[in-house]
């Protein structure tokens, strides 16, 4: 939080609308593991109907089958079909239950993965764009900045921490 603060008083235009796009990624899993977890007996299909249960369910899988193929370029079409939906009832529920599509979930969490790399690993993003199943480097990049504001390269620079012992 102290570098999402100091990001957001930087006068770097692009460093706020990292501070940003970081802190939004931040309350969205928050908002989605919470929402997930904290049964709503109020509503017809929340979580304590039998619709609502399933719903959860299903979500919590396509979550776990996502965070286990997060290096893969798999398509929405193929989680659902693992799990037996439809694509568009998939696409619904995933979307009642976190709030964003499940492509646009896997994207983010394929970039969360790359921005960690990015700054602890010295793989050029060429390899990283590769690691996490983009098409190519110029793919990677695009969906890279419109997810945290910043290019890769730019995220790296101003991320990466050196230690310097003397």
């Amino acid at each position: 939080f102290e570098d999402l603060l100091q990001m957001s008083k930087s006068s770097d235009a692009g460093l706020k609308e990292s501070a940003l796009h970081l802190l939004s990624s931040f309350l969205y899993r928050w908002y989605c593991r919470r929402t997930l977890s904290a049964p709503d007996s109020t509503s017809e299909t929340g979580p304590s109907s039998p619709t609502g249960r399933n719903n959860r369910l299903h979500t919590e899988k396509a979550l776990a089958l996502m965070e286990k193929s997060v290096r893969e370029n798999v398509l929405v079409e193929d989680f659902a079909r693992k799990l037996g939906l439809s694509d568009e009832h998939f696409i619904r529920i995933f979307r009642s239950e976190v709030h964003m599509t499940p492509h646009q979930y896997f994207i983010r969490l394929k970039i969360e993965g790359a921005s960690g790399m990015l700054i602890s690993t010295d793989r050029t993003i060429g390899e990283i764009s590769d690691w996490f199943g983009f098409e190519n480097q110029f793919h990677f990049s695009r969906v890279f900045r419109k997810c945290t504001g910043l290019s890769p390269a730019e995220y790296r620079r101003t991320y990466l921490q050196t230690v310097d012992f003397t």
